[in-house]
C-alpha cells in the first residue's frame, strides 16, 4: 500500500481479518500522513503491518521501487498495489507567494500560536473550514475568493448558508476578489486584491491558502502505465482500477456509485477540525450536518 489515508488502512484490516498471512507493506512519506490523519504522522496501523518509510515508485506493473531517507533503493515485486496517497494542496500562481512564510491545510508547522488577523485564500471546502474555525478560534477573518460565490461544486442554497454562517461568525468574505500579488511585512504580510470596485489591501498575520486540492499520484510512475494523474482514478466496486490488480481508494479514487463531493465536504471539515485543534489555544467548534 502506497500511502496511509484512512479509507487504506481499512482496506488493509479488512483484508487481513479474512486473510491474516497475506503481507502487506505500507510505503509512506516519511514527514507526511494521509488525509483524515494526524498532520505530520502516520496513524496505528493493523499489527502485523511492515512501514517502509520512503518515496515508491513503478517500474512496471509489478514492480516497487522504493527509496528510503537515507537515499537507499529497495525493489519489490507484488500481486496487488494499493494506491492511498491522499490529496494535496494545489499551489497558486502569486507573485511574492514564495517570498513569505504561509500555510496549506496540512503543513501548519510553526503556528505557534492563534493569529490575531488570518487571511483565507480560497472559498472552497478547505478554505470555507479554516475561516470558519479560525474565526470561532478568536481571530479576525477575511476570505478571498475569485469566483462568484463560496462553495461552487455546492448547490446555491448550501453555498449562501454558509455565506452567512461566516458572515455571523464575523468572518469578512469577498468574493469576485482576484489576488494578484502578495508582500512580506514584518512577521506577516499583505495581500493585493482586485473586485469590481477597485484595488484593495489585506494585512495578515497568518496566510492561508486553499485555492484546490488535487490527487497525491505525481511522481509514482502512474503515468507510464496509461493512467491520467490529474485527476481521481477511476475504480469500480472492487477498487480496482483500469489495472485490476492496481486498487485505488480513498480520496485519489473516483467510485462513480458514491458522490464524491459529499464525502469530500465531511471529511475536510472533520479533518480541519482536529488539524486546528492542535495549533489554536482555544477551543472552537465546527461541525457538519448531512441530511438524506
Amino acid at each position: 500500500m502506497i500511502g496511509t489515508d484512512p479509507s487504506g488502512l481499512a482496506l488493509v484490516e479488512a483484508l487481513l481479518a479474512t486473510t491474516p498471512r497475506t503481507r502487506v507493506i505500507v510505503i509512506e512519506h516519511p514527514e507526511r500522513g494521509g488525509l483524515g490523519v494526524v498532520p505530520a504522522g502516520v496513524p496505528a496501523l493493523p499489527a502485523g503491518v511492515e512501514v517502509r518509510p520512503g518515496w515508491a515508485r513503478l517500474l512496471d506493473p509489478w514492480t516497487l521501487q522504493i527509496i528510503g531517507p537515507d537515499d537507499r533503493s529497495e525493489t519489490l515485486t507484488t500481486r496487488r498495489i494499493l494506491l492511498a496517497t491522499g490529496m494535496e494542496p494545489v499551489q497558486p500562481d502569486l507573485p511574492g507567494l514564495d517570498q513569505l512564510r504561509y500555510f496549506v491545510a496540512e503543513d501548519p508547522a510553526g503556528m505557534a500560536s492563534r493569529p490575531a488577523q488570518a487571511l483565507v485564500l480560497g472559498g472552497g471546502n478547505t478554505g470555507v473550514a479554516l475561516a470558519l474555525a479560525l474565526a470561532q478560534g478568536g481571530s479576525s477573518v477575511v476570505l478571498i475568493e475569485r469566483a462568484p460565490r463560496l462553495l461552487s461544486d455546492a448547490e446555491l442554497a448550501a453555498a449562501e448558508g454558509m455565506h452567512q454562517r461566516l458572515a455571523s461568525a464575523g468572518v469578512r468574505v469577498c468574493t469576485r476578489a482576484f489576488a494578484f500579488r502578495v508582500e512580506a511585512v514584518g512577521e506577516g504580510g499583505s495581500l493585493c486584491v482586485q473586485d469590481a470596485v477597485g484595488r484593495h489591501v489585506f494585512p495578515f498575520d497568518a496566510l492561508f491558502v486553499a485555492v484546490g486540492r488535487r490527487p497525491r499520484l505525481g511522481g509514482l510512475g502512474l503515468e507510464a502505465l496509461g493512467y491520467d494523474t490529474s485527476k481521481p482514478l477511476a475504480v469500480d466496486r472492487w477498487h480496482r482500477t483500469r489495472l485490476p490488480h492496481i486498487l485505488a481508494c480513498g480520496e485519489v479514487a473516483e467510485d462513480v456509485a458514491e458522490p464524491r463531493a459529499a464525502r469530500a465536504t465531511v471529511a475536510v471539515f472533520r479533518w480541519v477540525r482536529a488539524w486546528l485543534s492542535r495549533y489554536l489555544p482555544r477551543p472552537f467548534v465546527l461541525g457538519v450536518r448531512r441530511d438524506g
